[in-house]
């Protein structure tokens, strides 16, 4: 009885995922690339609240290590948003 059990519910559940357009499949991965520091942020949109003189908020997101964003000297609240390209 549990043989048949068993088969009528592999049966019914097969049908179900071809009826639903469920594909059941693997999925490949890449590896990263390790050789090479790698940001998130390299390369996305930054925008600030200010600047200081000629650090642009691009430059913290430029993947360069000689420039930086700078906020204005003397203001509280600054801020550096960055898109990263999420859904939402």
């Amino acid at each position: 009885m549990k043989k048949i059990l068993k088969k009528v519910i592999s049966i019914m559940l097969c049908l179900s995922l071809s009826i639903c357009g469920i594909s059941v499949s693997s999925n490949t991965t890449k590896a990263v690339d390790r050789s090479k520091p790698w940001l998130l942020s390299e390369g996305r949109p930054a925008y600030a609240s200010s600047t200081n003189g000629g650090d642009v908020a691009t430059f913290a997101t430029d993947g360069r290590l000689g420039t930086q964003w700078g906020a204005a000297a003397n203001f509280a609240d600054q801020w550096l948003d960055v898109d990263l390209g999420g859904k939402g």
